[in-house]
């Protein structure tokens, strides 16, 4: 009888440790989701660069020329 205990006593106690392992395993995921969201977003908002273009680099050439 006392084995019988010992039995369902070591069965509750898994199943209680895999239900931890499988919540644990859900929070951690939806954390790296919520990481990933977060990095796609930092992404988006990131601004361009303007192009110079070639008439404005060409306006700077004449003006340093003329500084000289």
């Amino acid at each position: 009888m006392g084995g019988v205990v010992v039995v369902v006593v070591v069965v509750v106690v898994v199943v209680a440790l895999c239900g931890e392992a499988v919540v644990f395993e859900k929070k951690m995921k939806k954390e790296e989701e919520e990481e990933e969201e977060e990095r796609k977003k930092k992404k988006k908002k990131k601004k361009k660069k303007k192009k110079k273009t070639m008439k404005a680099l060409n306006n700077r050439e004449i003006d340093r020329i003329n500084e000289n």
